[in-house]
């Protein structure tokens, strides 16, 4: 929301919030290249695919020098790889249980997070 100039809580909970559709007007309206929207729609810009692209190929080059300047047997890392968003892991889906969450947010460490991210601002 820093392209409008607007501070996020202060549109939400100040003395003069927005309305929803105010909101959702001024969401929608931000470019692709903005944080929200990148988090939000998990798309890279074409900046961002290029120099992941860069990244592999240095990587694959690397690796294919070492590989031809090496003697036989000697064990050679990995290629460089920067995954894409679209890439699924495993593990990318697993959910938190019911138990987790209601541990989380009892537990004594995210109280104190909490407070000190909020509560000394709050006074």
């Amino acid at each position: 929301m820093s392209m409008y100039g607007l501070d996020l809580r202060e549109s939400l909970w100040g003395s003069k919030p927005l309305g929803v559709r105010r909101l959702l007007s001024l969401i929608s309206g931000l470019p692709r290249e903005s944080a929200l929207t990148r988090a939000a729609t998990n798309e890279w810009t074409q900046e961002d695919e290029l120099l992941a692209t860069v990244v592999d190929i240095i990587g694959v080059s690397n690796h294919m020098f070492l590989q031809a300047n090496s003697t036989k047997g000697t064990r050679l890392p990995e290629p460089v790889h920067y995954p894409r968003p679209w890439e699924v892991t495993a593990d990318a889906h697993v959910q938190s249980s019911k138990d987790e969450v209601r541990a989380f947010f009892t537990s004594d460490e995210f109280g104190t997070r909490l407070w000190d991210a909020h509560g000394a601002e709050d006074n």
